[in-house]
């Protein structure tokens, strides 16, 4: 029984140590939209976030010149890494 109540303290503090490590930092809706716009002049329509998936990024759909760009921007770095013109709508 005193080996699991020493063991708890210890735990909690590597937990504590390492929760930084774990933790991770998304950029904003409003940042993602700077990153796109930077990109593709035009007025932005919609703005999704996907921070669920494997790499966690935001959409951002940008009307320019009569034509819609859908943008992904990754949500830990803020870089465009997607860019491409939406034909179907």
């Amino acid at each position: 029984m005193k080996k699991l109540l020493m063991a708890i303290p210890a735990a909690a503090l590597v937990l504590a140590i390492s929760a930084p490590a774990f933790a991770t930092k998304y950029i904003s809706s409003r940042q993602a939209v700077a990153a796109a716009k930077a990109k593709v002049k035009g007025r932005v329509i919609d703005v999704d976030s996907e921070l669920d998936s494997r790499r966690p990024h935001y959409d951002v759909d940008i009307l320019s010149k009569g034509r819609k760009y859908e943008l992904k921007v990754d949500a830990r770095t803020g870089k465009v890494y997607s860019k491409r013109i939406d034909y179907d709508d």
